[in-house]
């Protein structure tokens, strides 16, 4: 038996019913959707069962997992949500084959099945292109290089990883790899970057593992707004509205809203570009687009 695991905390409420709907619809036989959630009351989640059959709760506050710095060592990003993706390595989830994560802001367009056959574990490439600012503060720190080469990473080629879709397979959720990832977030808190996702490559490279270039299965709405990999559009089962842009989560509901349409997955790349062009309050219409947006938004309540 495998499982999607999606983390989420009350900030994200409304993001996790946008994900759930697209999710059943593109993916009607996927697993069991075990949530795992930061500050949830009992009456949120029923008010989820009611309209999602599939799902199973946990409370991330009941769970040991690893936790370390919050993005950037902002304490505005502290959100230990974050970190609660390797509950997944936890006795919680021994009655799974496969544990599928996704980020609770992605759109699944196509079955996944790949994703739970796989042998080992599972990362795709993140598309950030200034990749050396993606792990550790400051890569050149003399105390940063002795611990990497403590650990035989000294040489290590960072091919970084996005931590927004993981397959991981029962054989690499032992309880030693789970003390690793502890130890890891211990030893390298002070030069840690992104929190969650420096700790994942970290993880990765000490277990002797890269990234996975394909961006079907996590193809970062960047890559739509830079037009890069614009071929591989077409063929992407995941769609992933990850940065720090703050209209993301308008541009993941618009995107689920256009893809629902007759031929409307063609449109969502222009729509995208449209929606985040600078100085649209100049622009005829812009009326018009702010109430569009507020319907949009609708779909989240």
């Amino acid at each position: 038996m495998h499982a999607v695991l999606v983390t989420v905390d009350a900030r994200y409420e409304g993001i996790l019913r946008v994900f759930l709907r697209c999710l059943h619809r593109h993916y009607p036989a996927h697993p069991l959707v075990v949530v795992c959630t930061i500050g949830w009351t009992p009456q949120m989640c029923a008010a989820f069962d009611r309209e999602f059959s599939f799902l199973h709760w946990l409370d991330a506050s009941a769970l040991r997992f690893p936790k370390g710095p919050p993005m950037r060592h902002d304490a505005s990003m502290d959100r230990p949500i974050m970190y609660a993706r390797w509950a997944a390595f936890t006795s919680a989830f021994d009655a799974y084959d496969t544990i599928l994560y996704l980020d609770v802001d992605t759109l699944v367009l196509a079955p996944l099945d790949d994703l739970l056959a796989a042998d080992g574990p599972l990362a795709f490439e993140e598309a950030y292109p200034h990749v050396d600012t993606l792990i550790f503060r400051d890569p050149e720190d003399p105390d940063l290089g002795e611990l990497l080469r403590a650990d035989g990473l000294g040489d290590w080629h960072w091919q970084v990883a996005n931590a927004g879709v993981i397959a991981l397979p029962r054989r690499c959720r032992r309880i030693e790899h789970l003390a690793e990832a502890d130890r890891l977030a211990r030893r390298y808190a002070p030069h840690l970057m992104w929190g969650d996702q420096s700790l994942l490559n970290l993880w990765l490279a000490c277990n002797g593992l890269r990234a996975v270039h394909d961006f079907r299965f996590n193809y970062q709405v960047r890559l739509i707004l830079e037009r890069r990999e614009r071929h591989v559009y077409r063929y992407a089962k995941i769609l992933h509205f990850n940065g720090q842009h703050q209209a993301m989560p308008f541009l993941m509901v618009l995107a689920y809203a256009i893809i629902r349409l007759p031929w409307g997955r063609r449109l969502v790349p222009m729509a995208l570009r449209l929606a985040t062009r600078p100085g649209l309050d100049g622009i005829p219409g812009y009326r018009l687009r702010r109430w569009l947006r507020g319907q949009l938004l609708r779909l989240l309540e």
